[in-house]
């Protein structure tokens, strides 16, 4: 707790409030493992933690803060940890739309702030790499997942508000799948085309190109004029 919020944010991706927070529902999950497991919940969680705001084993958690844990013990640690998050956590810090009650469950004293008061949230995809699939899937054959990059990956879409809180997350996609193909089977663009069919003409999610402009859906022009209706919209 003596730890700079601004270094735990850089390790963690969580302030404070939020890292004891979300360390003590995960604990209750890992409670029946305490008397066999010599690692300490905490220390368990906070290496989780660490390689899902790293992306890295090199930028480990030892070096940081003195725990000494082999790669081996990481890993078990971050398959157990994510498991967590995905069967019991995921529905409850990740909902669509963001509303003002949700924000304030995840983080106390938090006000919402939009800039635009009708934009309810920014999304975009990020292509996360894997190993190399091994192949033999035949529905779902390796190839799928090697992107227009040249590596293998999930693309994966998120969606969040101003305040960079989640709202939506889809990460089962192989990474030969387009954006656009992923937006449109997902179910936040049935959501938003059934509350605008439903008369609710004036709420927009953004993002800067490779989406489809939409009565839903802003997006920006790509090469528009400068003072040009298109110009003036897309610097907008």
């Amino acid at each position: 707790m003596e730890i700079p919020d601004e270094k735990l944010v850089k390790l963690f991706r969580l302030d404070k409030y939020l890292r004891v927070n979300v360390s003590e529902e995960t604990q209750k999950f890992l409670d029946y493992e305490n008397k066999t497991n010599k690692i300490p919940v905490f220390t368990r969680f906070l290496a989780a933690l660490n390689f899902n705001g790293s992306g890295s084993f090199e930028t480990s958690v030892s070096q940081e803060l003195n725990i000494v844990l082999s790669q081996p013990v990481v890993s078990r640690c971050l398959n157990k940890i994510s498991a967590i998050f995905t069967n019991h956590l995921l529905a409850r810090y990740v909902k669509f739309p963001v509303t003002e009650e949700h924000i304030h469950s995840v983080k106390q004293g938090f006000q919402v702030k939009l800039q635009f008061p009708h934009v309810i949230g920014a999304i975009d995809c990020k292509c996360v790499a894997i190993f190399t699939p091994e192949g033999t899937d035949i529905s779902n054959p390796a190839l799928s997942y090697l992107n227009r990059k040249g590596y293998y990956c999930i693309n994966g879409q998120a969606i969040c508000d101003s305040e960079m809180i989640f709202a939506n997350i889809s990460s089962r996609y192989p990474g030969a799948t387009y954006d656009i193909a992923i937006w449109q089977t997902s179910t936040v663009n049935n959501h938003l085309q059934t509350r605008y069919l439903n008369g609710e003409r004036r709420i927009w999610l953004i993002w800067v190109s490779g989406y489809p402009i939409q009565p839903w859906m802003m997006t920006a022009v790509p090469d528009a004029l400068e003072d040009t209706p298109k110009g003036i919209y897309t610097t907008f």
